[in-house]
Parts: C-alpha cells; sequence; structure tokens
C-alpha cells in the first residue's frame, strides 16, 4: 500500500476579489517514516508531487533504507526527481549501530552538488552536532546537554561566532519555562515561554519576546477522539487556529489571519489517504 497526504489551501483574499477564482492546490505526497505499510517493497517508497495548474507534475520522489551488505551501516535517503530541470535533491545519511551518524545534503542542481555535510553523536544526557556547509566553507556547531531530568540546555554556534541558546525547566507535573535567545547574549533576542496545563483538557502558553515587549499567547483544547484545537494570538499582529487530528488519517484544518482582518484569511485542510 502507499499513503498519500492529500492538502488542500484556500486563501478567502482570492475568492473575495470580483471576477476571480479561489488560490487552491493539491499536493499528494507518501510518508518518509519508513514504515513498510507506507512502502511499495519493503524499505522503498516512491510517490509523486503534484499541484493544479497546467504542468501539474512537479516531481517524482522516493525514500530508501537499506544496510549495506558485509557492514553495520545503514543507508537511509530522501531524494526527489524535478520536472523542471532534471535536478536530484535530498539528504542520504549513513548510520551506525551505536548510532552515529553522517549525513549528505544534496543537489545535482548546485555547483557544489553536495551542500553541506553533518555528523550527530549522542551519548546519556548529551549530543553534539556539527555541520560544514560546503559553498560558504562555514561549520555550524550544535550542542545539548541534560543537567537533570527535569534541566535541560541546547547550545548553537556559528563560525562568525553567533550562537543561540535554549534551556528548558520543569518547574512541577503542570508548569514548564524556557529560555530562548537566537541571538545569545543579545538580550533583545531572549524569549520567555511558561507552559502551564490548567486541567486535564486546557494547556495556556504566554510568551514574551523581550526584545520588542510583546506578549502572545497559545491555548491548547482538547478535543473528543485524541484532537485538538489550537489559538496562537499575537495582539495587534496575527491569529491562528489549528484544529489536528489524533493520527494523520484524521482530517486536520488551520486557519491563519491578519489580527481582525478576517477578509485576508488562508485555510489549509490536509488528511492522509492509504490505498
Amino acid at each position: 500500500m502507499v499513503s498519500i497526504y492529500v492538502i488542500v489551501c484556500a486563501t478567502l483574499a482570492a475568492v473575495a476579489s470580483a471576477g476571480s477564482d479561489p488560490a487552491v492546490s493539491v499536493v499528494m505526497k507518501h510518508s518518509s517514516s519508513g514504515n513498510a505499510v507506507n512502502a511499495i517493497v519493503e524499505g522503498f517508497g516512491i510517490g509523486l508531487n503534484m499541484e493544479h495548474g497546467s504542468s501539474p507534475f512537479k516531481s517524482i520522489f522516493c525514500h530508501f533504507n537499506r544496510k549495506l551488505s558485509g557492514s553495520n551501516l545503514d543507508v537511509d535517503g530522501d531524494l526527489s526527481l524535478s520536472m523542471n530541470d532534471n535536478s536530484v535533491k535530498g539528504k542520504v545519511a549513513l548510520r551506525g549501530d551505536s548510532g552515529d551518524q553522517l549525513t549528505l545534503d544534496v543537489d545535482s542542481a548546485s555547483s557544489e552538488v553536495v551542500k553541506s555535510v553533518s555528523y550527530r553523536r549522542s551519548g546519556e544526557g548529551w549530543s553534539i552536532h556539527p555541520t560544514f556547509h560546503v559553498k560558504e566553507q562555514v561549520t555550524n556547531l550544535e550542542a545539548s546537554i541534560e543537567f537533570d531530568p527535569d534541566t535541560s540546555a541546547a547550545l548553537g554556534v556559528k563560525t562568525d561566532g553567533a550562537a543561540s541558546l535554549i534551556v528548558n525547566h520543569r518547574v512541577n507535573e503542570d508548569t514548564s519555562v524556557k529560555l530562548q535567545s537566537l541571538a545569545f547574549p543579545d538580550l533583545d533576542k531572549l524569549k520567555l515561554e511558561v507552559s502551564h496545563r490548567l486541567d486535564s483538557l486546557n494547556l495556556v502558553k504566554p510568551t514574551l519576546d523581550c526584545g520588542s515587549k510583546r506578549l502572545s499567547l497559545a491555548w491548547v483544547h482538547t478535543l473528543d477522539a485524541g484532537r485538538t484545537l489550537t489559538a496562537h494570538l499575537i495582539p495587534d499582529q496575527s491569529m491562528e487556529l489549528h484544529m489536528q487530528g489524533a493520527t494523520q488519517e484524521n482530517w486536520s484544518a488551520s486557519m491563519k489571519a491578519p489580527w481582525g482582518n478576517l477578509n485576508d484569511a488562508e485555510f489549509n485542510f490536509a488528511r492522509k489517504f492509504t490505498v
């Protein structure tokens, strides 16, 4: 069997415009989870990306997973062939029994072909992940550590000295705090998020952007059958609603609009089908 994702997007502004058709596109994708039910044969899946228009066929893509003969290495890949320029893009990863992983990001249309090379190694309570970008000739480093069961930190450092920092701390069973800076130690880039569970059905997440002094709020409400409804509000900027099913086989829906202007709302609907 082949799993297909069908995603329908519609922009309300296009519908409201006189004499114009709504902007609608349909995309069919396969699941790259590696699950055998999503593959034509075990360890291999293939699919087609399509969009509404004069040239509906956009690309052919495949997912494969194989063990190299005579070694303990697994090869895992997601590649796509563009119908426009016949270029091949995607990622190929080599993974050992210890969990170490080497990943190549490739693009045949690029002069470098291999865009980046990354390596990931982890142990109990820590991980390290350097990435070398071929064209820019720079290396980015990501590292994470767990100080205790309730506190963890992730640090990112680039060759130019830019750094990011994320610290998570669980205060109690219902409340956790996340401190995030995308330009550490610049306090203007600092964000503070508090996640608090009100009861078994409701979760609120206020976030303070220290640079803009703007406060946003996310509210997650659990519905029946494992569905969730999430509202995300940024006063004077935007508002979003997301309806998510318990699994990808359920319909999901979302709405995004500028603050106080539903005429420019964008709606998205998606569901995974198995045929």
